[in-house]
C-alpha cells in the first residue's frame, strides 16, 4: 500500500469550538467525511480547548469538508492551512533519513502524534489509513540512517509545532472581524427593529387622539342636538316687582349682547314700579322669594306663581322651595352640570362673591354672579342669576318655575262626580278611543237644573255626587248641564263646584301611612288635582286597606275589575341614575286603547311610576271614562 504523499492531503483549520469539545464530537462532526488524522488544541496539562482544531483529509475531499458548519452545536468556520510552512524544506543528514522525517512531521502535524503547543497539542483518533503507513514504513537500515532520520524527525516537529502556534495568531484577526461584523448586523437590526417600534407607537397615539377627537365631537353634536330650540326672550315685566336688597348677580346665556340684559327702559320703568308693587305684594299675601332687579325674567315667572295664588282662593299656593333647589332640579332635567367658583367679595362689595357656571359637553351655557354676607347667600344669589339665565335663553320654560314652585290643597279641591257613565257602543277592535284633556265646556245657552233624586243604579247609602259617609256642603245640590236644544251635551254630570275632604287620617290619632305619604308629595306637584282627591277619599273611607292603597294598587284594581289591561312602560331617560318617567296604558279585550298617560319625570323610579298611576287616573276622570265611585273599596 502506498504512502500518500504531502500533495495528497490537506489540513483544515477548524475554529469556534467550545472550551469542552471532545475529539469523538469532532469526528462525529465529520462522519461523512473520510478523515485521515484529527486533533483539538488544549492547554497544558489536560486543560480546557483554546478554540480550535485541525483535521487532515484527502485533497479530493478537502471542498466537502470545508461545509461543515457546526461542531458540538457551535457555529465553526473550516478553511485550509498552508502544510509547507509546518515542513523543513531540507531533510537534515541522510537523504532517505530527511526523507522519513517529513513524512513523520506531516503525520505529526495532521494525526498530533507527539507534543503541541508546550506539549498541549494530544493526538486524538482516526489516523487515516495513509498515516498509519507511513508510520509502519520501515525506515533503512544503518545507524547512521537511523540517527540522521530521528534527528530530523525531531526537528520536523519542532517546526511543525512552531508553524502550528504562529498559524493560530494569523487566524485569530479574522475570526474577530467576522464575529465584530456579526455583531454591528446585529446592532443594526435591533436599531431598525426599535426605529420601528416607536414609529408603531407614535402612530396608534395619533389615532387615538383622533378617536377621542371624534368622540367629542359626536357628544357636542348630540347635546346640541337634544337642546330646546331657543326660544324668544321673555318680554321684561314692568309690573308686580318686590323690592330687593342690593344683589351683585349677572347672568349671561346664549343670547345676542344686546338680548343679555334688559334695555335701559326697561329697568327704569321696573325700578319706578317697585314702591307700587311693594303694597301689591303685602296685600298677595305668601312671601316668595325675593330677588335682584335685574333677574327680571324670573321676577316674571314670580308674578305668574303671585297671580294663581290671587285668583286659587285659597287653593293654590307657595311650597317655600328655595330658588336654588329649583335651579338643581332643572340642570338634574336638561342634563347640565353646575361649576361653583367661590372667593372673596370685591373691594367695598359683598363679603363673599360665588360665580356658577351650567355646562353641557365641556361648554359653558349659562353664567351667574352673586355675593353675600356669607358663603350660602353668595351661592343662592348665583343661584338665582343662572335661573334668571336659564328663563332669558328659553332652555327652561316660565311654567316649569312656576309648577316647581306651587303647591295645591288638595282639601279644598273640588271632589269629582260619583254618577255612573252612560253607556257609550263598545269600539271597532284596534280603534283608540281619544280622551279630552279636560271635561266638555257648557254650550252657549246652557241651563244648570238642580236634581234631588239619585242617578240610576247608584248604591243605597251615598249621598248622590259625593264620597260614602260624607253630607254635601250647605246649600248645594248636585246638578247637571242641560245642552241647549240642538247641542249634544256631556256624557257625564261635570265635577262639583266644592266639597268638603277630611283629612287622611280619618281615625282620630291614627298616623299616617306610606301610601298617605305618597299621595301628599303628588298633591304637593299640583298636576292632577281629581286624582289626589279621589286618593284622599279612598284613603278616607273607613277601612284600615284603604288607608294602606297607593295610586299604584288603586289603578291596577280598577283594572282587575272592568278586566282591562294595565300596562306600564319606562319613558325616561332609560339611564340607572334617572330621570325616571312611566306611560301608562289601559286595553280592552280586542287590543283597543281606552286610556294612555304620561307621568312626570321624578329621582325616584317608585315615585315616577306612582305619578304615572296618577296621570292614568286624571286622564279617566277628565276625560269622563270614570268617576270617582269607580276607584273607592267597594265599587264592582
Amino acid at each position: 500500500m502506498e504512502v500518500e504523499t504531502e500533495s495528497d492531503t490537506q489540513v483544515l483549520f477548524v475554529g469556534g469550538l467550545r472550551p469542552d469539545i471532545t475529539a469523538e464530537e469532532l469526528l462525529d462532526a465529520f462522519k461523512g467525511v473520510p478523515l485521515l488524522a484529527s486533533s483539538v488544541v488544549t492547554l497544558p496539562h489536560g486543560g480546557p480547548c483554546i478554540g480550535h482544531a485541525y483535521v487532515t483529509v484527502a485533497f479530493e475531499h478537502a471542498q466537502q469538508a470545508s461545509r461543515v458548519e457546526q461542531v458540538g452545536g457551535n457555529h465553526v468556520c473550516v478553511f485550509p492551512v498552508d502544510i509547507k510552512a509546518w515542513v523543513a524544506e531540507d531533510g537534515g543528514a541522510g537523504g532517505g533519513a530527511g526523507a522519513g522525517g517529513a513524512a513523520a512531521a506531516a503525520a505529526g502535524v495532521g494525526g498530533g502524534v507527539g507534543g503541541g503547543v508546550g506539549g498541549g497539542v494530544g493526538a486524538v483518533g482516526a489516523e487515516g489509513p495513509a498515516a498509519q503507513q507511513a508510520a509502519e514504513a520501515p525506515t533503512p537500515p544503518g545507524p547512521a540512517g537511523a540517527a540522521g532520520g530521528a534527528a530530523a524527525s525531531s526537528d520536523a516537529a519542532q517546526m511543525a509545532a512552531a508553524a502550528a502556534a504562529a498559524a493560530v495568531p494569523q487566524q485569530q484577526p479574522q475570526q474577530q472581524q467576522l464575529q465584530q461584523q456579526l455583531q454591528q448586523q446585529q446592532l443594526q437590526q435591533q436599531q431598525q427593529l426599535q426605529q420601528q417600534l416607536q414609529q408603531q407607537q407614535l402612530q396608534q397615539q395619533q389615532l387615538q387622539q383622533l378617536q377621542q377627537l371624534q368622540q367629542q365631537q359626536q357628544q357636542q353634536q348630540q347635546v346640541v342636538a337634544a337642546a330646546p330650540p331657543p326660544q324668544q326672550p321673555l318680554p321684561a315685566p314692568v309690573t308686580s316687582m318686590q323690592t330687593a336688597p342690593a344683589v351683585f348677580g349677572s347672568n349671561a346665556a346664549l343670547m345676542a349682547p344686546s338680548q343679555a340684559q334688559p334695555p335701559p327702559a326697561t329697568a327704569a320703568a321696573a325700578a319706578a314700579a317697585v314702591p307700587v308693587v311693594a303694597a301689591a305684594a303685602a296685600a298677595a299675601g305668601p312671601d316668595l322669594p325675593v330677588v335682584s332687579p335685574s333677574n327680571v325674567y324670573l321676577q316674571q315667572a314670580l308674578d305668574m306663581l303671585r297671580a294663581e295664588i290671587a285668583a286659587g282662593g285659597g287653593r293654590v299656593g307657595y311650597n317655600g322651595k328655595r330658588l336654588a333647589v329649583v335651579l338643581n332640579e332643572c340642570t338634574n332635567k336638561h342634563r347640565l352640570v353646575a361649576q361653583p367658583t367661590e372667593g372673596p367679595g370685591p373691594a367695598g362689595g359683598p363679603a363673599f362673591q360665588c360665580v356658577l357656571h351650567l355646562a353641557s359637553g365641556g361648554r359653558v351655557l349659562v353664567e351667574g354672579t352673586g355675593g353675600g354676607a356669607s358663603k350660602k347667600d353668595a351661592k343662592h344669589a348665583a343661584s338665582e342669576a343662572c335661573l334668571n339665565g336659564l328663563l332669558q335663553s328659553g332652555m327652561v320654560p316660565v311654567a316649569d318655575v312656576v309648577a316647581s314652585l306651587r303647591t295645591v290643597n288638595a282639601a279644598a279641591m273640588a271632589m269629582p262626580a260619583l254618577i255612573a257613565p252612560a253607556p257609550v257602543a263598545p269600539a271597532a277592535p284596534g280603534a283608540v278611543t281619544p280622551l279630552p284633556l279636560a271635561p266638555p265646556p257648557a254650550p252657549q245657552g246652557a241651563v244648570v237644573v238642580a236634581s234631588a233624586a239619585p242617578a240610576p243604579g247608584f248604591a243605597p247609602g251615598f249621598a248622590p255626587g259625593f264620597a260614602p259617609g260624607f253630607a254635601p256642603a250647605p246649600g248645594f245640590a248636585p246638578g247637571f248641564v242641560a245642552p241647549a236644544p240642538g247641542l249634544p251635551g256631556p256624557a257625564v254630570a261635570p265635577q262639583v263646584a266644592c266639597v268638603h275632604v277630611p283629612p287622611a287620617a280619618a281615625v282620630p290619632g291614627a298616623p299616617a301611612t306610606p301610601a298617605m305619604v305618597t299621595t301628599q308629595v303628588l298633591t304637593r306637584l299640583g298636576l292632577y288635582p281629581m286624582a289626589m282627591a279621589t286618593m284622599n277619599a279612598v284613603h278616607t273611607c273607613g277601612t284600615e286597606a284603604g288607608r294602606h292603597k297607593t295610586p299604584l294598587m288603586v289603578m291596577a284594581e280598577y283594572a282587575s275589575k272592568r278586566r282591562l289591561t294595565l300596562d306600564w312602560r319606562e319613558t325616561g331617560s332609560g339611564s340607572n341614575l334617572g330621570p325616571f318617567s312611566f306611560t301608562g296604558t289601559l286595553t280592552d279585550g280586542n287590543g283597543a286603547v281606552v286610556a294612555t298617560a304620561t307621568g312626570p319625570e321624578l329621582s325616584v323610579k317608585q315615585e315616577a311610576k306612582h305619578a304615572a298611576a296618577a296621570a292614568l287616573m286624571e286622564a279617566l276622570l277628565s276625560g269622563g271614562c270614570a268617576v270617582a265611585a269607580d276607584f273607592l273599596p267597594g265599587a264592582k
